[in-house]
């Protein structure tokens, strides 16, 4: 349920007759969750980039600008470029590995199942791959055929190639299994003949990921190893040879650490949850001292999966959740540079009500701002600045600088509030919170504003404490929540509208029908009648509840499970208006504040649908929109009602225009 629905915005139709001409378009804010990068050795200027859900991207000017490539069918794990040609490319996917000729534009499957592969910089067309039942194989001829080389029938997990030798290689065996062992190995003439280095470790969790291998070009006989024993992405335990593997340190002091990048002069760089650590003595000590936590001073401010150095001195290059970082003064300071990247997931938006028409969204990890429909954005917030909320609830309809959103901690959720227009968020004093108990839920959502004194707020949800017990709870604030008033809530409120022209006449839509209040919330009636006895299914979710604001007794109430209804006499009776949405999860329902008659929801799954009235039908708007993995958020801008967005989770968010023709 979104509560801009309910307080001020809406939405337009498209005739039937002119519907297709009718497109989405993206708009998504730039840059998005990298999971993947690397630098062609031979033209450091071309980059090569992978985001989630199989996402290439390419750069040949060092990353000032992106390009999308072919997309891969599986999730791209790491990136390899070849030593002599920049369009020559290797991806390490979920389902084995993928080759480019072409810059990334197509590629093709490598008969490989492999599960790490190393690039040897000395010899054109020489790969090695460890793969899970094959042992580790070589490549002379950039991996159209392979040979065996070693430990058959053993898994090769990981596999490196110092960057002084191409015939000094190390690798690391060992089965995924709890109680096995993993080994380090290293040969001196190119993969011929093994030796143990001495190094083995056992896993001491049941799930853990890939062990990798890192090697310092500075330093002939540096090498690092590190290890995934749990299932949050840090590498534990680290170690470091310096002495070609004779011998093994661990790295106590490497804490919180997801990556590891060996610079050209030897300097050793980590990258954390909150941004990058140095380290001046192969991993002894950090700058900052590890682990870090939000508040330390880490640059840059994001969560950093990856991290390359640069064969040019001095220069690192970074990907994270914000997006593409580079630094050209050995980690000194960061840029992020990401046009051309359109990665992120959108979770929500929503348009300012008056003043200059703005666009405040939440994408990947951040909060956005365009007051250009789109057409650019800029970065407000991040959540490793703090409390931020997940979801835009609403704008304030007189002050734009007003915005409030719904947040969680994973056990509680919460209300925040934004006096900025969305650059910096605090946690309004709602008094329902878990407080560390571990045995503790609490939902809750901003179920309603007065329009008439917006900064009377009504806060609905439900509790569950160990030792205490369970209730739904309503609350208003007159404050935001400096001090509140406890109203007798109502089970699974959705939806709350404050009625304008009676005082203490309150209306609140539940998920079995409709209640007014005309003692402010102190007592409930049940109206409503014509609505079906239940408004949304057990599994969880809420109506909503809209007026039209011209009509001030005509209400619309959008269910979960059986479509629209509409009442004209203030909500005593209810007629539906279902046809052609009579099932479908609707989590928007907008008005057109200008024309009120034009109806628009958001129905998850299934897309974008507007109300003809002539046809007294609804019919899906959805050209451009992927309407897979679609859950329904939507925001119109009231001030240009022909201006559409839509949130989407994959896909990022999307601009509808329409012709007043059209309307």
């Amino acid at each position: 349920m979104r509560l801009t629905a309910c307080v001020f915005l809406a939405v337009f139709l498209v005739p039937a007759a002119v519907s297709a001409a009718a497109r989405w378009q993206p708009v998504t804010p730039p840059g998005g969750s990298l999971v993947a990068l690397a630098e062609a050795p031979s033209a450091p200027q071309t980059l090569y980039a992978a985001a989630q859900r199989g996402r290439l991207y390419r750069s040949d000017d060092g990353g000032a600008t992106w390009r999308s490539r072919s997309r891969p069918a599986q999730e791209v794990l790491a990136l390899h470029v070849d030593p002599q040609d920049a369009a020559t490319a290797y991806a390490e996917t979920s389902a084995g590995l993928l080759r480019s000729d072409d810059g990334g534009r197509t590629w093709t499957s490598i008969d490989v199942e492999g599960s790490g592969l190393a690039v040897d910089r000395g010899q054109p067309g020489v790969l090695y791959a460890g793969t899970y039942a094959k042992g580790l194989l070589r490549s002379t001829d950039h991996g159209a055929t392979w040979v065996s080389v070693a430990f058959a029938g053993v898994p090769v997990v990981a596999v490196a190639i110092e960057a002084q030798s191409s015939t000094t290689l190390f690798a690391i065996t060992g089965f995924r299994e709890p109680d096995r062992l993993f080994k380090v190995w290293k040969s001196t003439d190119g993969g011929a003949t093994w030796a143990e280095t001495g190094l083995q470790t056992t896993p001491t969790y049941s799930v853990y990921g890939n062990p990798r291998l890192f090697v310092d070009p500075a330093h002939a006989g540096t090498v690092y190893a590190a290890f995934d024993f749990n299932d949050n992405g840090v590498l534990a335990p680290i170690f470091r040879s310096g002495d070609g593997g004779a011998t093994w340190t661990e790295l106590t002091a490497a804490v919180g650490l997801h990556d590891l990048a060996v610079a050209a002069d030897g300097d050793l760089f980590g990258t954390t949850s909150f941004g990058i650590a140095r380290s001046h003595d192969g991993g002894a000590t950090w700058d900052p001292p590890l682990p870090v936590d939000y508040l330390a001073p880490v640059k840059p401010r994001d969560r950093i999966a990856r991290l390359v150095a640069s064969v040019v001195p001095g220069r690192l290059l970074a990907a994270g959740a914000v997006g593409f970082w580079a630094s050209n003064d050995h980690g000194a300071t960061w840029t992020a540079s990401n046009q051309g990247i359109a990665a992120h997931g959108a979770w929500s938006v929503a348009v300012s009500p008056v003043g200059p028409p703005t666009v405040l969204a939440i994408a990947g990890a951040s909060v956005f701002r365009s007051t250009d429909a789109g057409a650019s954005w800029l970065r407000l917030h991040s959540a490793l600045d703090g409390v931020q909320p997940f979801s835009i609830a609403a704008f304030d309809p007189r002050d734009p600088r007003a915005v409030y959103g719904s947040g969680s901690d994973g056990q509680a959720d919460f209300i925040t509030a934004s006096t900025d227009g969305g650059g910096t968020w605090s946690q309004l004093p709602v008094p329902y919170e878990c407080g560390g108990d571990s045995v503790c839920e609490v939902g809750m959502s901003l179920a309603g504003i007065d329009p008439g004194e917006p900064r009377t707020l009504f806060v609905a949800g439900h509790y569950f404490f160990h030792f205490i017990g369970m209730g739904d709870f309503l609350l208003k604030s007159d404050d935001p929540f400096a001090t509140w008033t406890p109203l007798t809530p109502l089970h699974r409120l959705g939806s709350l509208l404050v009625d304008t022209e009676q005082a203490d006449s309150l209306y609140g839509l539940t998920c079995t029908g409709l209640r007014h209040s005309r003692d402010g919330g102190k007592t409930w009636q049940k109206t409503g009648r014509g609505l079906p006895k239940a408004l949304c299914p057990q599994s969880g979710g809420l109506p909503t509840l809209v007026r039209d604001p011209l009509h001030p007794r005509t209400f619309y109430a959008a269910t979960l499970t059986r479509g629209v209804f509409m009442s004209t006499d203030g909500g005593a009776t209810f007629r539906s208006i279902s046809r052609g949405l009579e099932k479908g999860w609707i989590t928007t329902l907008l008005i057109d504040p200008q024309e009120p008659s034009r109806l628009y929801a958001g129905v998850a799954g299934k897309g974008v649908f507007r109300w003809i009235a002539t046809g007294a039908r609804w019919l899906p708007l959805n050209q451009g929109l992927p309407v897979r993995d679609y859950f329904g958020d939507l925001a119109l801008d009231p001030q240009k009602p022909t201006r559409l967005y839509a949130a989407h989770p994959v896909h990022g968010l999307l601009r509808l225009d329409l012709d007043a023709t059209e309307l």
